[in-house]
């Protein structure tokens, strides 16, 4: 907190007495994706994160998806594991298992 304060003070007493306090940012640089398909994976601390991509030759990309660990891990380990439970379990398991369900709706 101190610290915190510190800086604040810092700022404030090297700010102009008068004028604008905004400075202008540079525009966005357009990048040229191009034309073709990718296809990436990356390891993560939970599993592989699958990345698929798709350009038109614009600056815009075509088709973008992202394949979490959670996908792979609700599939492959919350199904059979569910058999037999009860309702009042699914949360239970799928906290255990450590799956994050807005990523399997990707």
């Amino acid at each position: 907190m101190y610290q915190s304060i510190r800086i604040l003070r810092q700022v404030i007493e090297q700010m102009p007495p008068t004028g604008e306090i905004q400075c202008k940012l540079p525009k966005h640089r357009k990048f040229i994706i191009p034309k073709g398909e990718t296809f990436v994976q990356t390891e993560s601390a939970r599993g592989a994160y699958s990345y698929y991509m798709a350009g038109d030759g614009s600056e815009f990309l075509r088709r973008v998806q992202v394949r979490g660990p959670s996908l792979v891990h609700a599939f492959t380990l919350l199904e059979p594991l569910l058999i037999g439970a009860q309702l009042s379990d699914v949360a239970l398991i799928m906290v255990s298992l450590g799956i994050c369900p807005p990523e399997i709706e990707r």
